[in-house]
């Protein structure tokens, strides 16, 4: 089952809201049965309705993903919390996000949300289930929460891939493992109007336009002659390959891979070589007190990243 899409009103109150979520989460219905499944984004957007099927109308956004029972754990209540300082505030700000890293729920997401019909910093997080154990209360997790994956053996580089003129950066065959690293790491998923377009936690890279038949004339020119070529699995392009992104000394592979083609040739600098764009749920990983809109627009930072078997894909 795919990720689940719901659109919640702009003109409740924020505990009306809060139950409304609440409500959704626990009754969610497709095709007619109900299934079970997650909050993981909650933030406000522009989509069309049935009731508007031409033009965007303003929505509170909920993202869920289907739940695989593989824990057993039944879910706490879904919170929103306000009271945000603002950024003209900056210690009081900082110190708004350290109690709540401190105290016993889980961080989901944070985000512009519209209370009655009114733009508000709001934080979505999770309550601990009832059947917690007294004095075993986990610390909070930022949002999404990484995938394990085994530790890759350190090995020498067998192959260099270079792109054509105009690619500032060079991606290494490591082992099974393509590496690419120093390089500028950003976001995208906005949809320049404050709201975000992509739910994925995933990531995009560029791969060689040339061996992608029917790309437009615009998507050739940026993407043509780019160091990683397409990657493949039994013929076809290999969505959802997964990439460790490490930032700053923190190292996050997230749930969905590789989404989308990209950066561009012309997204690089002298000096700033822009190799991988991520979404606004991934980036939320290295930027959890930053609202989803905001990161698609501002995130930026230095590191690197390495394509989980990907040498075995080209």
């Amino acid at each position: 089952m795919s990720t689940i899409f719901r659109a919640l009103p702009t003109d409740l109150s924020l505990e009306d809201l809060q139950a409304k979520l609440r409500e959704t989460e626990q009754g969610l219905t497709v095709d007619g049965q109900q299934v079970k499944a997650n909050l993981v984004a909650f933030t406000a957007d522009s989509v069309r309705t049935p009731e508007s099927p031409d033009t965007p109308v303003p929505v509170n956004l909920a993202t869920f993903e289907p739940d695989t029972g593989e824990t057993g754990d039944k879910p706490g209540l879904l919170d929103l919390i306000d009271g945000i300082p603002s950024e003209e505030n900056p210690t009081e700000r900082e110190a708004f996000f350290q109690n709540l890293k401190r105290s016993p729920l889980t961080f989901i997401c944070f985000s512009d949300v519209l209370i009655s019909g009114q733009s508000q910093e709001v934080v979505t997080c999770r309550e601990l289930p009832e059947d917690d154990p007294v004095g075993q209360i986990p610390a909070p997790q930022p949002l999404p929460i990484p995938i394990p994956v085994a530790p890759t053996p350190a090995g020498p580089v067998t192959r260099e891939l270079k792109g054509t003129d105009g690619w500032t950066f060079t991606a290494s065959v490591v082992g099974d493992d393509i590496v690419v690293e120093d390089i500028v790491i950003t976001c995208f998923g906005g949809n320049g109007d404050g709201t975000i377009s992509d739910p994925h936690h995933g990531v995009s890279i560029a791969m060689d336009g040339r061996q992608f038949p029917g790309l437009s004339a615009a998507e050739r020119s940026a993407l043509d002659g780019a160091p990683i070529p397409r990657l493949r699995k039994n013929g076809n392009t290999a969505w959802n390959t997964l990439v460790e992104v490490t930032i700053g000394g923190r190292t996050f592979t997230p749930a969905n891979g590789i989404v989308d083609l990209g950066p561009g040739r012309g997204a690089s600098r002298p000096g700033d070589p822009h190799a991988l764009d991520l979404t606004p749920l991934a980036a939320a990983f290295f930027d959890p007190a930053t609202p989803l809109h905001r990161l698609s627009t501002r995130f930026s930072a230095r590191g690197s990243f390495r394509i989980i078997g990907g040498a075995r894909l080209i």
